[in-house]
């Protein structure tokens, strides 16, 4: 509050007009620009003051100018620092420099528990303070580091008896017999492991969080173990106990019941307390009831888990999170032993570098990977949000973090949806907390808009919170950065969920008092809403947005993300109840891309759990050759189509080569690369995440695994949008869904694997899938598996309905080609449409081809009777009686439906009898029209347009 009123203060803050020692005044620190209190410490009289900030603690050197008169207001508000000491250890004039940079390193914004026990906290006779840092005394810690001496005692501590000096019960049935009769004090400190600076031991990691957190066992010290292990057994629970936090015991572990060296971290309500195991880096909960004091031979070895960091590692945007979790388990389960490279002491944790049995470096594995960034030399990794100079002058003010919201499964609120990308994933604004953004919005724009300002952020790395000015109405909101340039930062604006890139000068710092409230934009997924295929249909995600644009929902959470950071999925309502999922589930959503990846769709049928009812149509004309890739079973298989062979090549070449950016998060209907059991990298898509593994089908084979999360990464740029599934879904013609076959005719099946073979295209069927039969050196499979294919042809050439449907294809967009190109207008349906063709000698002629190959295969080709909004077709246009590629845009009913010429732009209602199945080749090539819309021209309010301008 005080450092706020400062802010506000700031314009009219003048200079001291005089300056005397201890003379109370507001100063700018250098590091951030921001005004602190302070107080005059020397004038060294070259215009240059010294001062002290006062509710930090730290000082430095400033001109006058930057030394203001304190406003009288500020005087009331107590100091927020206190000067202190050490107590029990033997206290110097002097210090050496390395001494302090150590314990500066070791305490400086980290939470310790502080007790008093003595002084007035002046600079004459500072608080005399006990301290203790994750349960340890910080006295102890200096003195074992040999960076102090312990304050000697006037009067000497009792002697602890020897075990064995104690006399035994000897019978049996007292309980305490099988127990060692003394025990050390709970508040006993075990000595520290021996280890230098720079040395290299081998060992393995126990237990792992984070980069940041983790414990390590040295192989030279694992023969403790075992020489503790009796000692350990015969620990007997002491019911008469009083245990506090940081005191020794011997606790029992959940897992196996066995008793482990351990040290009180939490004690909790009705007398359960939580405990770390000392030798294993882990934490478990359990009755205080059960814990017993540690015999004095057990206190006398190190504690055997070395808590650890990477050296030089941070997080990739200010935060661990996703995959990475994962991946550090997985090192400590698998147990490998490992080169641990110690290079320098933080405190009770050692900076460490990692190396496996090759010598490979787990921080460049985890850079490369993308699951972390290298820090500046010599700087270990930190659980922070944003990076903290630790350094003894700055104020810790200075560090800005922005919470997420703390919601449990079952949370229930009113939001309106304030970022749309589809129904897999948006974001919500809640209620309840509606009042305080406004709040700080209105305090965030008063402050930024004043005539003095935050300043400007100079040199920020992802992850920073920040203060942005959104481009289309020139408000300050809450921001975090994510990428930068030298010239431009990307940032997403917190409270609501869009982002932009912005110049460096629309991005200033954030005061900290703005920073309480959470983030405020809650990135949803709605339950069960996922795209039937690899995308979401934009006509879905249009209708998705104008109902969510209509007003308020209640939703509920029902799933939180792994790891934090992620998507919650939710269930919402709307003002009569009814639920949105099911207007948007697998049965009534449109399939079309995903929001993150763009995927062109082929003639891929649903999976092979789908059952497929056969068609009595005419047969579709083709011979295709290729590879069967994968055999679900003997009636239904995928195939690579030769024509496909060099896009299969470029596809898992760039998938070898690529940087893994691994996924955070998984979601039904994500198209992504994953890794196979075979350890290589193809082309998948998500079709099913639940709590042990995650279902994969590989595309562009057609076969499906379950991966975990650490298998999966981000697509490469270019291997989405422009590149389709090259696995196409085939069905072996006249093979009946119940069919049966032996041993001997599943492998006469699998012998036509990965073999050149040729496809029959006989009919395509039911849901769009191509029924075909497979020659193989002119053997046909269906007659070496027993099918009568006669028969099917002669039910084919009976039924009544003398029309086939198409595989679902659709055409490619135009590709623009480099720099300034020039075309033909073919159509104008208003400013805001325009279709172009490219003029160009190359363009007219791959044109006429295709019309030439399009009227040869239009004579024999069946009728495209299916017709589904957004496929492609072979359609007659009635002005020149002539065949030409389109789109369907309606089904108007069941006779015609209306369609866009796919090469032309213009657009016409066609019976059904005029439509022909379009095959993959014809499909593959890009349209040759380009819709364009008129640079600077704005529609008007009205949806209609002035026909004259047309």
């Amino acid at each position: 509050f005080c450092m706020a009123e400062l802010e506000q203060a700031g314009p009219s803050l003048t200079p001291l007009p005089r300056r005397v020692k201890r003379m109370p005044c507001c100063a700018v620190f250098s590091e951030d620009g921001a005004f602190y209190r302070a107080q005059l410490t020397s004038d060294d009289g070259d215009g240059t003051v010294d001062v002290q900030f006062v509710d930090y603690g730290n000082s430095e050197a400033r001109t006058g100018d930057l030394v203001l008169t304190l406003p009288p207001a500020s005087l009331n508000t107590p100091l927020c620092s206190v000067r202190c000491s050490l107590a029990d250890i033997e206290l110097q004039q002097t210090w050496p420099q390395a001494v302090c940079e150590q314990v500066s390193t070791m305490l400086t914004n980290v939470a310790v528990e502080m007790t008093a026990v003595g002084g007035e906290g002046s600079a004459a006779s500072p608080f005399s303070v006990r301290l203790r840092l994750e349960g340890q005394s910080v006295a102890e810690l200096l003195c074992r580091k040999n960076l102090a001496r312990p304050k000697q005692s006037t009067t000497s501590a009792p002697a602890s008896q020897p075990a064995s000096s104690q006399p035994r019960q000897s019978t049996a049935s007292t309980t305490v017999a099988s127990a060692p009769a003394t025990r050390m004090a709970p508040s006993a400190q075990l000595p520290q492991a021996a280890i230098q600076v720079d040395s290299n031991c081998k060992g393995f990691v126990v237990h792992a969080e984070t980069p940041s957190t983790f414990s390590v066992q040295l192989n030279e010290l694992s023969g403790q173990l075992d020489a503790m292990s009796h000692e350990l057994q015969r620990s007997r629970p002491d019911r008469g106990q009083t245990w506090q936090v940081g005191d020794l015991c011997v606790a029992p572990f959940s897992g196996d019941g066995s008793m482990y060296r351990a040290r009180v971290v939490e004690m909790g309500a009705a007398e359960s307390c939580k405990i770390y195991y000392l030798d294993y880096g882990n934490t478990d909960r359990c009755p205080a009831s059960s814990l017993s004091p540690m015999a004095p031979a057990l206190c006398k070895v190190p504690a055997l888990a070395i808590k650890c960091s990477l050296f030089n590692v941070l997080p990739p945007t200010g935060t661990w999170e996703g995959a990475i979790f994962k991946v550090m388990s997985g090192i400590a389960e698998a147990g490998d032993e490992m080169t641990i490279n110690f290079k320098q002491c933080n405190g009770d944790r050692w900076a460490v570098r990692l190396l496996d049995a090759k010598g490979r470096d787990l921080a460049d594995h985890l850079i490369n990977s993308k699951l972390a960034r290298r820090g500046e030399q010599g700087q270990a990794s930190a659980d922070r949000r944003t990076p903290v100079n630790t350094s003894i002058g700055m104020p810790a003010a200075a560090a800005v973090e922005l919470r997420s919201l703390n919601l449990t499964v079952g949370f229930t609120d009113y939001v309106t949806v304030s970022y749309f990308v589809s129904p897999s994933e948006f974001c919500c604004l809640l209620q309840s907390t509606e009042g305080e953004l406004e709040t700080v919005m209105a305090q965030l724009g008063e402050l930024c808009t004043s005539s003095s300002p935050p300043s400007l952020l100079t040199n920020a790395e992802p992850g920073v919170v920040c203060a942005a000015q959104f481009t289309e109405d020139d408000t300050w909101y809450r921001a975090v950065i994510g990428a930068t340039s030298s010239d431009t930062y990307a940032v997403v604006y917190a409270d609501y969920g869009n982002s932009e890139t912005l110049p460096r000068e629309r991005v200033r710092m954030l005061p900290v008092s703005l920073a309480a409230l959470p983030a405020q934009a809650l990135r949803c997924c709605l339950q069960d809403a996922v795209p039937t295929s690899t995308t979401w249909d934009p006509s879905v995600c249009a209708k998705f947005e104008e109902i969510v644009n209509a007003g308020q929902f209640k939703i509920e959470v029902t799933a939180l993300p792994q790891g934090g950071g992620g998507v919650c999925t939710v269930k919402m309502y709307d003002e009569s109840g009814a639920s949105l999922s099911d207007a948007f589930t697998p049965a009534t959503a449109v399939l079309a891309p995903t929001p993150s990846i763009q995927h062109t769709e082929r003639a891929v049928a649903p999976t092979p759990s789908i059952q497929h009812t056969e068609r009595t149509a005419s047969p579709a004309c083709g011979v295709m050759t290729g590879k069967l890739s994968f055999f679900p079973a003997p009636q239904y298989f995928f195939v690579q189509l030769d024509n496909d062979a060099e896009d299969l090549a470029t596809i898992l070449d760039t998938l070898a080569s690529a940087e893994t950016a691994y996924l955070t998060v998984a979601r039904v209907g994500v198209v992504c690369a994953a890794c196979a059991s075979d350890g290589v990298w193809y082309r998948g898509r998500i079709s099913g995440v639940d709590a042990d593994a995650i279902t994969v089908d590989f595309i562009d084979f057609g076969f499906t695994e379950e991966v975990e999360l650490g298998s999966l990464s981000d697509m490469p740029e270019g291997l989405c949008a422009t590149r389709d599934p090259v696995a196409t879904y085939c069905r072996l013609y006249g093979a009946t869904d119940d069919l049966s076959l032996s041993d001997d005719a599943y492998a006469t099946a699998e012998s036509f694997l990965n073999k050149d073979v040729e496809l029959v295209i006989k009919n395509v069927g039911d849901n769009s899938v191509l029924e075909v039969d497979v020659l193989l050196a002119g053997r046909s499979l269906a007659q070496a598996l027993g099918i009568d294919v006669s028969a099917a042809s002669q039910s084919a050439a009976a039924s009544s309905v003398p029309t086939s449907s198409s595989a679902r294809l659709v055409v490619p967009s135009a590709q623009l080609p480099d720099g300034p190109f020039d075309v033909s207008v073919w159509e104008c349906a208003s400013p805001m449409s325009v279709w172009c063709q490219l003029a160009d000698d190359s363009t007219s002629a791959a044109l006429e081809e295709l019309q030439a190959e399009l009227a040869e295969h239009c004579a024999s080709a069946g009728v495209y009777s299916n017709a589904s909004v957004g496929s492609s077709c072979a359609a007659l246009f009635d002005d020149d009686g002539v065949w030409y590629r389109a789109t369907v845009l309606q089904v108007v009913d069941d006779a015609s439906v209306k369609v866009v010429f796919s090469d032309y732009g213009n657009s016409q209602v066609v019976s059904v009898d005029n439509l022909r199945v379009l095959s993959p080749q014809l499909a593959k090539q890009p349209s040759v029209a380009l819709r364009c819309v008129l640079s600077g021209y704005e529609m008007h309010t009205t949806d209609s347009v002035d026909s004259s301008l047309c």
